[in-house]
């Protein structure tokens, strides 16, 4: 598999087991335990196509974008990659229960127009 078809392949992954976190609010992502698969995409996919730096998030969780480009038409693609700790809200009552047992989430953002 050629590297950014990795890539690409780490993301669509994440993509397809993201769901709703939260019955009352929008947050979408995959639910991620340190080591399990999804975590090792997402960490894959950051350490291979870190574009920005990491930075920490007031929930302490991380973020950062990424860079994909497609091989065939050589277009970028930049993702931005979060993952938030459920720690702070692990009772709370709209945590939907698919999510619990899990240490945290993380979501991929699209940016579309980035600006280098």
């Amino acid at each position: 598999m050629s590297v950014y078809k990795e890539g690409f392949y780490f993301f669509e992954k994440i993509r397809l087991a993201s769901q709703q976190i939260f019955s009352d609010a929008i947050d979408f992502g995959a639910p991620v335990n340190p080591k399990d698969e999804l975590w090792n995409y997402a960490h894959q996919l950051v350490e291979d196509y870190l574009y920005s730096k990491r930075e920490a998030t007031k929930d302490g969780g991380a973020k950062c974008i990424v860079k994909l480009v497609d091989e065939g038409t050589a277009v970028e693609h930049y993702i931005e990659v979060k993952y938030t700790p459920l720690a702070p809200w692990k009772n709370h009552p709209s945590l939907t229960s698919w999510a619990k047992g899990f240490k945290g989430f993380v979501s991929l953002t699209t940016i579309e127009n980035f600006k280098k």
